[in-house]
């Protein structure tokens, strides 16, 4: 979002694994080398000096999953590697979204290699309810419409899954050409593609963003 900080979920940094200590830029195809030499992408590695988990994440509950990671080093932009707007309005004037990532192709699956993206449709604050009931574990006031929102295709079983946690779900940007606008950030789901998954939703931390980053 920046040329020093990269955004995230919360409960990435508190995974029973190490956390990550480094992020790799403008990547595409995580098993090869040769990406740069086909023009496929140009990947570089920053390491992470600092782990800002929003004060108010309460693991296990599901509330407030946005992180933000300082850089040690900042990052040089090209046509590989791009800011993502943050999306400052609450509402979002398409049905659709875009969610990327690296993460399992199908439930108890295996990690993409290749960066994968898929188009699902924004669920409206109701019918998500629906589908996430109130739980006194991980969503003891529900799916809070302020800060999360859900996307997903029930239908065709498109959905982000294991392994994109922490990944971008973005629209295009009304007004620059070839830019994205970050909506949410991948944080929870049931199986993949059988319920639609939770986004934390941008807009409402943009303020918390700001006076860190900015």
């Amino acid at each position: 979002i920046s040329r020093n900080y990269v955004i995230s979920a919360a409960h990435c940094t508190t995974v029973y694994r190490q956390s990550a200590s480094w992020v790799r830029l403008g990547e595409y195809n995580i098993k090869v080398t040769t990406d740069e030499s086909t023009g496929d992408a140009r990947p570089v590695v920053h390491k992470i000096l600092r782990r800002i988990n929003h004060p108010d994440y309460r693991p296990p509950l599901a509330e407030n999953d946005i992180a933000l990671y300082q850089l040690e080093t900042d990052v040089e932009f090209n046509e590989y590697i791009r800011p993502v707007c943050l999306q400052i309005d609450t509402s979002i004037n398409r049905p659709y979204a875009i969610a990327t990532g690296w993460g399992n192709t199908e439930y108890g699956g295996r990690a993409s290699d290749v960066l994968q993206k898929v188009n699902l449709t924004l669920i409206s604050e109701k019918e998500c309810s629906e589908f996430y009931k109130p739980n006194r574990d991980t969503l003891p006031s529900g799916v809070r419409p302020d800060s999360m929102l859900c996307a997903g295709d029930t239908f065709s079983l498109r959905d982000s899954c294991q392994g994109d946690s922490g990944g971008p779900l973005q629209v295009p940007h009304p007004q620059l050409y070839c830019t994205y606008s970050l909506v949410g950030v991948t944080s929870f789901g049931l199986a993949c593609g059988v319920k639609p998954g939770v986004y934390t939703r941008v807009s409402h931390f943009v303020p918390w963003i700001e006076n860190i980053v900015w």
